[in-house]
């Protein structure tokens, strides 16, 4: 629709899903398409090279080694790197076995924590479970994302506001009077 009404590609901004299989299937026209990402989709991520060559290197990749240049498997490199960072940080306790209550305290220590440059860095506290609230603008080449910008985060004063408000409004709805 963009291009049937001249407007440039390069003017439309996506979310983090738009992906890899969205723009290959419009072809040429997607160059200069651009999204807004919570995760970098860098190839040359540490932890993505690391997995490239010690599990695929030995032959003991499941899936295609093309999966790991997908947003979706940078997703759930950042999720499962926050995660076993957490649990890391659970077991110097040194209580087992692990519970829920000690993995959730694993989170709230997460400061900070630079996530394989998969993210801008996260912190956690017992008052905010987001972690990170930054995005970067990266753009299509035809190949691969590409970033444009650092990670930053707009409004977020505004946006926390609007999210406590309406989470106040939720639990008096919805209270047991």
């Amino acid at each position: 629709e963009m291009r049937r009404n001249g407007i440039p590609m390069d003017k439309y901004i996506g979310a983090n899903w738009l992906s890899e299989v969205d723009v290959e299937n419009m072809g040429d026209i997607a160059v200069g398409i651009k999204r807004g990402s919570v995760v970098s989709s860098d190839l040359d991520n540490p932890l993505r090279q690391e997995i490239v060559e010690k599990v695929y290197g030995a032959g003991n990749g499941a899936a295609s080694l093309s999966g790991t240049e997908r947003t979706y498997y940078f997703v759930g490199l950042s999720l499962f790197s926050t995660a076993f960072e957490a649990v890391r940080l659970a077991t110097e306790q040194g209580d087992t076995p692990l519970t829920a209550d000690m993995v959730r305290a694993g989170y709230e220590k997460i400061e900070n924590f630079e996530n394989h440059q998969l993210t801008s860095p996260v912190t956690i506290t017992a008052e905010d479970h987001g972690g990170n609230t930054k995005t970067q603008i990266e753009s299509w080449d035809g190949e691969k994302w590409v970033p444009e910008t650092e990670w930053f985060s707009a409004y977020e004063d505004i946006v926390r506001s609007v999210a406590r408000e309406s989470a106040q409004q939720y639990l008096e709805s919805n209270s047991d009077d």
